[in-house]
């Protein structure tokens, strides 16, 4: 009888333990769709990064001319930490469910001592988004290069460039 009742409660945790892994791929994918936006006063400078705190885009209003270079420093550091912030909220906001799960949750070891043989595989993290919120996949140049080791390319979409300084091969003008 008790034999019975700790393969009930083992397949219980097992079953608890299925439909977490698959929330957490659910939520990895949300999380990998994030963006945050911080902007400074009068919207001089915005910042947008993914769920990685990567910067993906940078915006400066017509009026950033009024600034000097310190200020202009001052204000996209300002305003990619205020972004930094924005995506951490919205991470946690998103995982909070999960979060309060797991403190509720016995672990397997609690509930059968000794127990051996049982391996969980935690889904990898998907890669946070690298285009900015309001670009279309027409925007996006896939076929832009790559490289796995990030030496001189990264794996993520290129815009493509309209008439931009940088077109002869990333030299900046003189």
């Amino acid at each position: 009888m008790a034999n019975e009742r700790r393969k009930a409660d083992l397949a219980g945790a097992l079953d608890d333990l299925h439909k977490q892994m698959q929330l957490i791929t659910e939520l990895q994918q949300q999380r990998a769709g994030l963006t945050g936006a911080g902007s400074v006063p009068n919207n001089y400078v915005t910042v947008t990064v993914n769920a990685d705190n990567v910067v993906i885009q940078t915006r400066f209003s017509p009026h950033i001319g009024k600034l000097n270079f310190d200020e202009l420093g001052a204000a996209v550091t300002a305003a990619a930490q205020a972004a930094v912030a924005d995506v951490a909220r919205k991470v946690e906001r998103l995982t909070e469910p999960l979060t309060a799960q797991q403190r509720t949750m016995p672990t397997l070891q609690e509930m059968v001592e000794d127990l051996t043989g049982v391996h969980t595989a935690i889904p990898d993290a998907l890669p946070a988004t690298l285009v900015p919120p309001e670009f279309t996949k027409r925007e996006i140049d896939s076929t832009a290069p790559v490289s796995g080791n990030g030496a001189n390319h990264d794996e993520r979409p290129r815009r493509k460039r309209r008439g931009s300084p940088w077109d002869d091969g990333g030299q900046v003008p003189a």
